[in-house]
């Protein structure tokens, strides 16, 4: 990742600083390779930081709160000021030979996970992506406790989530981190 993060340092417009969001912006420009999968026009890596390509959820944000790359394309501001708070299939579909387009350019610039996202006809559950969320979270941590007992420490102690809860307001947390 720090390999590829240096790629892409490399390659930002000329004083474009090299965020994270910036650093995502050109993955997925390289992704895409500089065709916008809604509209099918071609955009210079230079617009995306001049505003007129925006970095687009394919599942809106407000449906599912997902800033993954597979969650994420670049597109033209006005196209994706008309989609607003669809995903793909529900603001195409009403048009048969323009969804046909839009697929295809979709199939031709995403592997075969995102571009199987970007498709989806059916409206995602926010549950089942807060319970994947939940799990991954369970597995890494079990991950890590397990590295630390083994390398670092071995009295490690797991606590629930409704502790760790507990002990963010009582340190007054919430109010801070939100």
């Amino acid at each position: 990742n720090a390999r590829t993060n240096q790629s892409l340092t490399k390659e930002l417009p000329l004083g474009v600083k090299d965020t994270t969001l910036n650093l995502k912006k050109m993955r997925l420009y390289k992704e895409c390779g500089g065709l916008c999968v809604y509209t099918g026009d071609t955009f210079t890596k230079e617009k995306i930081f001049n505003g007129e390509i925006n970095l687009e959820h394919i599942v809106p944000y407000s449906i599912i709160p997902n800033n993954s790359i597979k969650n994420l394309a670049l597109c033209y501001v006005d196209e994706n000021l008309k989609k607003g708070n669809k995903t793909p299939f529900e603001f195409y579909s009403s048009n048969i030979s323009k969804w046909k387009e839009v697929k295809a350019r979709a199939e031709q610039v995403f592997n075969s996970d995102k571009y199987l996202h970007f498709i989806s006809e059916s409206k995602p559950d926010f549950q089942d992506f807060a319970n994947r969320q939940l799990n991954d979270t369970r597995h890494i941590m079990t991950e890590v406790k397990d590295y630390l007992f083994e390398n670092i420490c071995s009295n490690i102690m797991v606590t629930t989530g409704e502790v760790t809860s507990k002990i963010r307001t009582s340190w007054g947390l919430n109010e801070i981190l939100g």
